[in-house]
């Protein structure tokens, strides 16, 4: 199929990621999805954010949002749960909505179900559960197929997900990238940096390792672009990989006005900062799911004396990394990239494969699959008890009449801000 012919699929899919974009015309959502035709992307255009309020305050919530524009107010046959009849407020984003919310909120006006995302709220109302039956016209992208006019109905899937595990190596100070390894049970890979080398295959002690050398860490960096599009992973694995992995090639990246375009369709790292003013960050690549192990087994209830890749995989793998001097490691990594480079490489390739062992061993993407059809979370969520019920729970309520009530409306001492699902 080229890319200006279509054909009418009805075909089962995985969710991978979700996401919105806001325009003037509304918002844009964008799901990726895994299927036994590949990658699927469905975008729907023209999307409003909802919440609601007690139809008998609408003069009052007129009032108060005068001076805004873009939404509306629609009727609804729901109720709160005093029985009193409550309408939607319609928003042209989901920034506008969260403006109203705060405005509102400042005054004692409560709307209701106001943090609901718009990617989320499109799921739960077809209780679509991270799978589903897209039926619509498929239309042939670059590696993908986009999918139009489409009709979702929930289905049982369980995908054969295709994973890579990544790691780089920094100087001590994270402001030199050496090289970056790629593993999985096809490939094993190490992009370096080194002026003036050629491409060689160097042997470690089981597999055959591709050490390809690049002059610059610009170059390096545009190697892994291409070389992430060519193996096209569904997930994307790693220990603190977004914090420390991923963090550190988006400032490379952007100190060398790179593109890090690690998505499918070329998409570049989204990234968005906790509000609790710390230094983690979340990053959303479209159309891969990045997997921290850390986080996942935190999530799993697994407990350890620490986290620490060299700690867990000792005590699940009995075995560690190559280079096991703790205090020592920063200055021998340094010392391996300027006289060793094959040993660097070996090294780099191993915390991959530690790392792809573990999640092989205590079968965590399994776990994180299964989670996501139960829960409806993101693949990649941690934590999450609270959203993980609202996604379960709201489209019920509102099948028997009624909307929840917000957060500050509950009068409950138990008041509890979830945990790990």
């Amino acid at each position: 199929m080229t890319d200006h012919d279509s054909e009418t699929v009805a075909v089962d899919a995985f969710l991978l990621t979700r996401q919105w974009q806001e325009s003037p015309s509304g918002n844009r959502l964008i799901f990726w999805f895994t299927s036994t035709r590949g990658p699927l992307r469905l975008v729907l255009e023209q999307q409003e954010s909802v919440a609601f309020f007690p139809t008998a305050q609408e003069s009052r919530l007129r009032n108060l949002l005068a001076d805004l524009s873009n939404w509306r107010v629609g009727t609804t046959s729901l109720a709160d749960f005093a029985g009193n009849p409550v309408s939607a407020i319609y928003f042209k984003s989901q920034r506008q909505l969260f403006a109203a919310r705060d405005r509102l909120s400042n005054k004692q006006f409560h709307l209701l179900e106001a943090d609901v995302k718009p990617t989320d709220r499109f799921l739960m109302e077809r209780f679509l559960n991270s799978a589903a039956r897209l039926q619509g016209r498929a239309k042939g992208a670059a590696g993908y197929l986009d999918i139009e006019q489409a009709r979702l109905t929930p289905v049982q899937v369980r995908p054969n997900l295709k994973a890579v595990s990544l790691d780089i190596e920094t100087d001590m100070t994270a402001s030199q990238l050496y090289s970056i390894a790629l593993y999985s049970d096809q490939h094993s890979i190490v992009l370096m940096r080194d002026e003036g080398e050629d491409e060689l295959v160097a042997e470690s002690d089981t597999d055959s390792l591709s050490l390809q050398f690049f002059e610059s860490e610009k170059r390096l960096l545009e190697a892994l672009v291409k070389t992430l599009e060519s193996i096209d992973p569904d997930v994307v694995m790693g220990w603190n990989v977004v914090n420390f992995d991923l963090r550190c090639l988006q400032e490379f990246a952007d100190a060398h006005k790179v593109a890090l375009n690690l998505g499918r369709n070329n998409e570049p790292v989204n990234w968005r900062q906790s509000r609790d003013g710390n230094d983690r960050y979340y990053a959303l690549v479209p159309g891969r799911v990045v997997l921290d192990g850390i986080d996942l087994m935190r999530s799993a209830t697994y407990q350890f004396e620490n986290f620490s890749l060299e700690y867990v995989s000792g005590q699940l793998l009995d075995r560690g990394k190559l280079i096991d001097d703790v205090d020592q490691r920063g200055a021998e990594i340094s010392e391996l990239f300027h006289t060793d480079k094959a040993a660097l490489a070996r090294y780099n390739l191993e915390d991959c494969r530690l790392v792809w062992d573990i999640f092989t061993l205590e079968k965590l993407l399994d776990f994180a699959v299964e989670r996501s059809l139960l829960t409806g979370l993101e693949l990649d969520r941690s934590g999450g008890s609270v959203a993980a019920i609202d996604f379960l729970y709201l489209p019920h309520l509102h099948r028997q009449g009624f909307v929840a009530p917000a957060l500050e409306q509950l009068e409950s001492s138990n008041i509890s801000p979830g945990g790990y699902v």
